[in-house]
């Protein structure tokens, strides 16, 4: 480890490109930070990327009652089911307040309906009576 919890991970004298391969095996926040010396003085810039595994879309039927949109549970006041019409798409996650705007975590990536046209999730953990603001990340 350097300076500011950053790893050294390649060097270069008297070269004009370095790289440095890097294959991720989830979806993680990764900040780059590269230190170069010209003439005696260090110059230095960073920058923070986030790199996103989407996982396979699991399919499964959409559970009886549920209609497109927002569906409320009436038996649980802190659950939630999402139903979002999006056919032809590989994927849709939830992010919003409830996930801390937590883009592509598995555990708001939404089940695709056997015939490709719906997406779903079901919402746990919510605060009763509560407003969230949310929205959909699709491709």
């Amino acid at each position: 480890m350097r300076g500011n919890g950053f790893e050294e991970k390649a060097t270069a004298t008297d070269a004009s490109n370095i790289t440095f391969d890097y294959t991720p095996t989830a979806s993680v926040e990764i900040k780059i930070k590269v230190t170069a010396t010209v003439g005696g003085e260090d110059l230095m810039a960073e920058t923070s990327h986030e790199i996103y595994i989407v996982e396979e879309t699991v399919v499964a039927a959409l559970p009886s009652g549920l209609m497109k949109g927002i569906n409320y549970h009436a038996d649980d006041a802190t659950k939630a089911t999402l139903v979002l019409e999006a056919p032809h798409k590989d994927f849709v996650y939830v992010t919003g307040e409830f996930n801390d705007w937590n883009l592509a975590h598995p555990d708001y990536q939404m089940k695709k309906t056997p015939d490709g046209e719906l997406f779903w999730l079901e919402l746990t953990g919510l605060e009763s009576g509560m407003e969230y603001i949310f929205q959909y990340q699709v491709n």
